[in-house]
């Protein structure tokens, strides 16, 4: 069944995540987190006397309609793989053919949370480009923001390395952003304001 994540309510997507489904999942969340990493950067823009910060709240916007779409593509990606592992099993020919079907499943589950691995890094970008000149008021808010897109970083990361164990060599683990070095400028910036309020 088709997700709408972005018109359910927080109550709704939460009781389906304490659930005993498979959807939704830590893909979803890490695709939230990122959501709300980016309507954090965009508030934290519009309350930011700068010519450039119309621009950042603006990017902020589309990444966070881009983090939400990929929270329902993670459902509907591992409804895929539900029914490739529910696929008959029999006979020799029936058990390849359903190896061969996870296989692509699982593949195919990968690339929203390669997705998510994106969008935070942006994120990641865009709170560094605001932060020198945030409202001051704003600061732990755009903190906030960096810690979200860090945990959406890290679990997206980690479930394509789930999704596609033993595949280190396939693009979508290879065609990722450094996460490690987003995940590093992410705690910086989250550093550099608690130093702030204890200079």
């Amino acid at each position: 069944m088709a997700t709408d994540t972005a018109h359910e309510t927080i109550r709704g997507f939460l009781d389906r995540l304490a659930g005993r489904s498979a959807t939704p999942g830590g893909g979803s969340v890490a695709a939230m987190a990122a959501a709300h990493a980016a309507a954090l950067v965009g508030m934290a823009a519009r309350f930011t006397d700068d010519a450039s910060a119309p621009a950042v709240a603006d990017a902020a916007d589309r990444l966070r309609e881009r983090a939400v779409s990929l929270a329902d593509d993670d459902q509907a990606a591992f409804t895929a793989v539900t029914a490739a592992y529910a696929l008959p099993k029999d006979t020799a020919q029936e058990r390849e053919r359903r190896t061969a079907a996870i296989r692509d499943a699982m593949a195919g589950a990968s690339e929203p949370p390669a997705g998510v691995v994106a969008v935070a890094a942006e994120l990641v970008a865009l709170a560094e480009r605001l932060l020198p000149k945030v409202n001051a008021s704003l600061v732990a808010d755009l903190a906030a923001a960096a810690d979200a897109a860090h945990a959406a970083a890290s679990t997206g990361r980690l479930n394509v390395e789930a999704n596609l164990r033993g595949r280190a060599d396939h693009p979508l683990r290879t065609g990722m952003p450094d996460v490690d070095d987003v995940l590093a400028r992410a705690v910086d910036l989250r550093e550099s304001v608690r130093k702030g309020f204890h200079a």
